[in-house]
């Protein structure tokens, strides 16, 4: 397998590239930021001349406070007030399928109780928060070109199905097709149209169900590229044979096979449920898809991740 023969990894390439496409002590044995070190001074400056147009597009979708079947911990938000004033309270779990928000390196593990990326153990997260690894991490900011990736755009349609994951070497083709040149340090951002799939397959909007999305096979193209962070709509296109990690019931786990290569072993950190939508639509009428692209995650001590909202600037 590999991008230059278009040919998925079979489940033994799959584990095999878990070694292959690995960055442990790229940067160090204490390297908490991973992919993030591309992020240079160099890429910040040629992202900043980027912004050309003034604009700036928000990736994030309003934080879900009303439960359903894809949000079965929806976010808390209560108002007080006065009469001079008035106050919010804001609670969120999100990890999950609608809120936006960035994965930090020590929300999965190689596999139930291994360990996290870079070889950092596991038993470091605890109920009072991640010893390593922790969103704080990344508390001065991701500042960086930003390349969005609109694969329904691409192939002529509202959205990524079953039949046709997204693989990696297609997102050479974008690549080629917009003119750009991916580059070490990038934001790919990859559309799947997932608000249109929803829309006609009301049957998969609820958790547990295998998904279209980004294949396993995208996971060279981030490696090669040297891309930094990855946002996306759909995530991991599930069923895709590979093993799964997470458990969901006796002897059943689900899929999340992008999830489980980025994290622990590129030290990749992910952006879910980024809603690139508004985006597509700019960048279409522009013609142009990169940008500036900017997130501030909380400074969370030890948490596993951060609400976000990001931004594209044109």
């Amino acid at each position: 397998m590999s991008l230059s023969d278009q040919q998925p990894p079979s489940s033994e390439e799959y584990e095999a590239n878990k070694k292959k496409f690995n960055n442990w002590g790229r940067w160090g044995d204490e390297d908490e930021l991973g992919t993030l070190n591309l992020i240079t001074p160099d890429v910040r400056k040629n992202a900043s001349s980027l912004v050309q147009n003034g604009i700036s597009i928000s990736c994030s979708y309003p934080l879900d406070t009303t439960p359903g079947p894809r949000n079965p911990n929806p976010a808390q938000h209560f108002v007080s007030f006065g009469p001079s004033n008035s106050h919010d309270y804001i609670g969120v779990s999100y990890h999950g399928l609608t809120n936006t928000h960035i994965d930090a390196l020590c929300h999965n593990f190689v596999g139930p109780g291994g360990p996290m990326y870079n070889d950092f153990d596991s038993a470091l997260v605890t109920s009072n928060g991640a010893q390593a690894l922790g969103v704080q991490n990344m508390k001065e900011g991701i500042f960086t070109r930003g390349v969005l990736y609109d694969v329904p755009a691409f192939r002529g349609t509202q959205y990524v199905d079953h039949e046709n994951p997204v693989h990696g070497w297609e997102l050479e083709e974008i690549a080629k097709a917009n003119g750009i040149t991916p580059m070490s340090g990038d934001a790919v951002l990859i559309r799947s149209g997932i608000q249109n799939f929803l829309a006609e397959n009301p049957d998969y909007n609820k958790m547990g169900v295998e998904m279209p999305g980004v294949h396993a096979s995208c996971i060279e193209f981030f490696h090669t590229y040297d891309s930094a962070i990855l946002g996306w709509d759909m995530m991991d296109a599930s069923g895709q044979g590979y093993q799964g990690t997470i458990p969901i019931g006796p002897d059943k786990f689900a899929s999340w096979p992008v999830h489980f290569m980025a994290l622990p072993f590129l030290g990749m950190p992910l952006i879910d449920n980024t809603n690139l939508d508004p985006l597509s639509v700019y960048a279409q009428q522009e013609g142009r898809y990169e940008f500036l692209f900017i997130i501030s995650p909380l400074n969370v001590q030890g948490g596993t991740g951060s609400p976000v909202n990001p931004l594209a600037i044109f």
